[in-house]
């Protein structure tokens, strides 16, 4: 297990890259404000609490130039992370606004001014219903693919299990209340496989592995979607 995080938000490795990375851009770098989700935010948020855990910084924004991701590169081989680690390929469309992404998860939150104290980013992260949010939206378009195709494509969100899990512990929602969640946001048109994503979804609760929370997905499918 890792380190406990006690300490300042700049215990984390991917707070320190950021700073890092912060140092080396020249003065003139036009400042950004970034929302943040994804890992880096369940750290900040202390949801998952590994200070050395590697982690991208997926963030809502206009992407950096390529003069910039030069350095990104070379800050993630500093610090033993992917040269992509700093990255807006949010839900893997590149959203470039919180409102563009909102038309696929529903109301966002963020909290601002997250990490104090950069000279060119302004960082705000997703508060932690968001981000469970935006998991279930990335599981539910997974399962619908995986499910209709019968197993033949590639399934690679059974590394959400774990963090709904703590996801949900940290928001104190009981398997009742995941439910619900999941039943508000397929009655809005926002998932489109509903049924499927609150077994999985609810599997990863009860602390079920990928296998278990995929064959409960499956028994749960009608058969007429």
């Amino acid at each position: 297990m890792g380190d406990l995080i006690d300490a300042s938000p700049d215990a984390y490795l991917v707070t320190r890259a950021l700073r890092e990375l912060d140092g080396r851009l020249p003065e003139d770098f036009p400042h950004m404000d970034i929302n943040v989700v994804g890992g880096f935010a369940l750290q900040v948020l202390k949801v998952r609490t590994d200070v050395n855990q590697a982690t991208d910084l997926d963030y809502i924004g206009k992407p950096l130039p390529a003069s910039v991701m030069r350095v990104v590169d070379e800050v993630g081989l500093q610090f033993g992370l992917d040269p992509k680690w700093f990255n807006n390929d949010v839900l893997l469309a590149g959203y470039t606004s919180v409102a563009d992404i909102e038309g696929a998860t529903g109301p966002l939150t963020f909290i601002p001014n997250a990490v104090p104290g950069l000279r060119h980013f302004t960082v705000a992260v997703a508060d932690a219903k968001s981000i469970l949010r935006m998991k279930l939206v990335a599981i539910d378009t997974q399962l619908v693919t995986y499910l209709d195709d019968e197993f033949r494509s590639d399934f690679t969100r059974g590394k959400d299990l774990p963090d709904i899990s703590l996801l949900a512990a940290y928001l104190g929602m009981t398997e009742q209340r995941v439910a619900q969640l999941v039943a508000e946001m397929g009655a809005a048109g926002i998932l489109l496989a509903p049924v499927e994503t609150c077994a999985f979804a609810l599997a990863a609760v009860r602390g079920l592995g990928e296998p278990e929370a995929l064959q409960a997905a499956r028994r749960a499918m009608p058969q007429i979607r």
